[in-house]
């Protein structure tokens, strides 16, 4: 995935500017403060770059209530980094790093801010294109133009997402999301409104509501592994467990000899650097299988009310079909079984491990 940085340019700039005679920097204009009758705000607004030496026209940028920046460019898949505001002090934090910024103009028409980076600041003017879509609703599959998810909010309305990653297209699949609405764009199949995503994340699955279970829930086979840091497993014995099955169905979660009758279940969306650094203190691209994934669905497991430690307590998404799970200082890479799914307990060998 191209990474969407304010400061990217930036950085080449300043490393040109080594060559110079020494000029002294202007120095940095104050803040501007903001027009007390204009009750504007930046947050929960599509923002799009109309002036800037550093960051392309047309880019968006939008800052979620939630503290999550999602940074885009034309035609590209979301990137996020967060957001705070402390004391009038904004702070842009991106793939771990934060710069000071300031907000140098904001009224309901513009949005205008200068980031702190270690070489020249960069300075971005926004122009406003519309307020974030927030809705809550269930993925559906329509047979219709070739096949075409929706998203369907509780009053029945369908909108018509026009850029759903493929592990969101799961039919019944409940989710909450933050959109723009794209007027702008025409579709062949018209279903309803269309939506550009911003951000989704996975709504937990009620009993009995007929929505689909967590997306990365089913049989896997361990097929490989990589090591993230230091591990009480050494090459050997972390091969000893390729080709083992993990069965996580919802009426047992089973990990080569140890199962559990009372397995629960929960899925979350995390965005990637944070959770890498904090859970395992590893940089945002360590793992080379989210190194093109800006935020990952994780699954958690427990038995009953108790913690799980068998290998596959936690899983995290890579595509529909690959995962892995972190057990022991090392990330084993899965494989989904499509063809056992669900459907016949997994033959078991000699020795009492599961075999596929």
């Amino acid at each position: 995935m191209p990474r969407y940085t304010f400061i990217a340019a930036c950085t080449v700039l300043a490393a040109l500017a080594g060559c110079s005679t020494g000029n002294a920097p202007s120095p940095s204009a104050p803040p501007v403060t903001q027009d007390p009758a204009a009750p504007a705000t930046f947050v929960d607004r599509i923002w799009v770059a109309s002036e800037s030496v550093q960051v392309s026209q047309g880019d968006v940028r939008v800052f979620l209530p939630d503290g999550t920046l999602v940074m885009t460019a034309a035609h590209g898949t979301p990137a996020f980094g967060r957001w705070r505001q402390v004391d009038g002090k904004l702070t842009i934090t991106e793939e771990g790093l934060d710069y000071a910024t300031d907000i140098l103009e904001l009224t309901p028409d513009v949005l205008r801010i200068r980031m702190h980076s270690p070489g020249d600041p960069v300075d971005i003017t926004f122009a406003p294109a519309g307020e974030v879509l927030h809705l809550t609703g269930t993925v559906h599959h329509l047979d219709i133009e070739g096949g075409q998810y929706v998203i369907r909010d509780p009053s029945g309305t369908t909108y018509s997402p026009t850029n759903l990653a493929a592990e969101h297209q799961v039919e019944g699949l409940a989710v909450e999301v933050a959109a723009r609405r794209r007027d702008d764009l025409m579709s062949i199949g018209m279903t309803g409104p269309l939506i550009e995503l911003l951000k989704v994340t996975r709504l937990p699955t009620q009993a009995g509501s007929g929505t689909a279970g967590p997306a990365l829930a089913g049989i896997w086979t361990v097929v490989g592994h990589v090591f993230g840091g230091v591990s009480a497993l050494d090459g050997a014995q972390a091969r000893a467990y390729h080709g083992r099955s993990l069965r996580l169905l919802g009426e047992e979660a089973v990990s080569g000899t140890e199962r559990c009758a009372t397995p629960r279940y929960s899925e979350r969306e995390v965005t990637r650097d944070a959770f890498l650094a904090t859970e395992y203190r590893l940089a945002p691209r360590a793992l080379a299988a989210l190194a093109d994934r800006q935020q990952l669905t994780v699954l958690e497991v427990r038995c009953g009310d108790n913690a799980w430690s068998a290998l596959g307590a936690r899983l995290i998404g890579v595509d529909a079909d690959r995962a892995l799970a972190p057990w022991d200082g090392v990330f084993f890479e899965l494989a989904r079984d499509r063809k056992h799914q669900a459907l016949l307990p997994a033959p078991v060998s000699d020795s009492g491990s599961a075999m596929l």
